[in-house]
C-alpha cells in the first residue's frame, strides 16, 4: 500500500465497526428470509429472487454518496506493478556473491557500477508465476543458477561410476551421469549420495585415563560407596562418578583424521 501511494484509514471505533456489522445482519436476515418465503429451493431459484432483492434492499437503505466521482485514480508512470504485488525477502550476499532462496542458489552477476554484492542486503522478489528477480538500491541485479559446489560435484561423480562399474565413461557421458547433474540442478540429491565421513573418522578409542577413572569407579561401586563418596574420593565431578558408574564399558571419544591405528600406549585398550 505504501508502494502504491495508498493511506490506509482502519476503522477502530466502536461507531464504525456496529454501523458494518448491522448492515450486514440486516442483509443476511432479510435475504434468508425473503428465500424461504419465495420457497427458494435451487441455486437458480435463489439467484432470481436476488435479481429482484437488491434493488428493493437498496432503495429501502442506501444512503447517497457525499462525493459521487470515481475515488480510482491511475498508478504512477515510474511504479511497476509488477515488482509491488510481489513476494519480497530480504537476503544477505555470500562472500561468494551469491544467495539462497528456497532450496536455490543464485549467483549474482558483476555490473558495470559494482564488481561485487558481497555482504549487503538485496531484496528476493518472487512473482505468481514463480519467476525471481533480485534488486538493490532500485536497480535489477542480474543473476544466473550458481554452479554446484566441488564437495558436491565428487559426490555426484562418483555414484553413477560406482553404480555402473569401472566400464563407466569417466568423462561423464550420457546415462546416470545426466541423470545426477539432473538431479543436481533441480536440488533433488539423495542423501546418500553427500559426502561421509571415513571409516577412520569414525575410529573410536578409549583414553588411558577414561579406561582407569572407569574401572576405579566400577571398584568403588562393588565396595558399596555412595555416587557422593566415589566423587569424593576420586576428586571428581559428582556427574561424572554416575556417568561412569553406569557404564558397561569405559566411555569413548571419537579420533578423526587418524588411519584406525590406536595412539602409544593405547594398544592394550583398543
Amino acid at each position: 500500500m505504501e508502494e502504491l501511494g495508498i493511506r490506509m484509514i482502519f476503522a477502530r471505533s466502536p461507531q464504525a465497526k456496529g454501523r458494518v456489522k448491522r448492515a450486514a445482519a440486516t442483509f443476511q436476515d432479510r435475504l434468508a428470509t425473503e428465500l424461504r418465503l419465495a420457497g427458494a429451493a435451487t441455486i437458480t431459484e435463489a439467484d432470481e429472487i436476488l435479481n429482484s432483492f437488491l434493488p428493493r434492499f437498496n432503495e429501502k437503505f442506501g444512503v447517497q454518496a457525499e462525493k459521487d466521482h470515481r475515488a480510482y485514480r491511475r498508478p504512477e508512470q515510474s511504479v511497476s506493478l509488477d515488482q509491488v504485488l510481489c513476494f519480497k525477502h530480504r537476503r544477505k550476499v555470500s562472500r561468494d556473491n551469491t544467495i539462497k532462496y528456497n532450496r536455490r542458489t543464485l549467483q549474482l552477476l558483476p555490473s558495470g557500477t559494482r564488481p561485487t554484492y558481497s555482504g549487503v542486503q538485496v531484496e528476493v522478489q518472487e512473482d505468481m508465476e514463480g519467476r525471481l528477480l533480485v534488486q538493490y538500491q532500485g536497480q535489477t541485479i542480474p543473476t544466473q543458477e550458481a554452479p554446484p559446489r566441488s564437495g558436491m560435484l565428487r559426490a555426484i561423480a562418483v555414484a553413477p561410476m560406482e553404480a555402473s562399474g569401472p566400464s563407466h565413461n569417466i568423462n561423464g557421458a550420457g546415462g546416470q551421469w545426466d541423470a545426477c547433474l539432473g538431479r543436481l540442478e533441480t536440488g533433488e540429491v539423495d542423501r546418500d549420495l553427500r559426502p561421509r565421513k571415513s571409516k577412520a573418522q569414525q575410529h573410536r578409542i578409549p583414553t588411558a585415563r577414561q579406561r582407569t577413572l572407569w574401572e576405579n569407579v566400577q571398584e568403588a561401586r562393588l565396595r558399596g560407596l555412595s555416587l557422593r563418596a566415589i566423587a569424593r574420593e576420586l576428586s571428581i565431578h559428582r556427574n561424572t562418578a554416575c556417568k561412569y558408574a553406569l557404564a558397561k564399558s569405559p566411555p569413548l571419544r571419537s579420533i578423526s583424521g587418524t588411519t584406525g591405528t590406536p595412539k602409544s600406549g593405547e594398544a592394550e585398550f583398543a
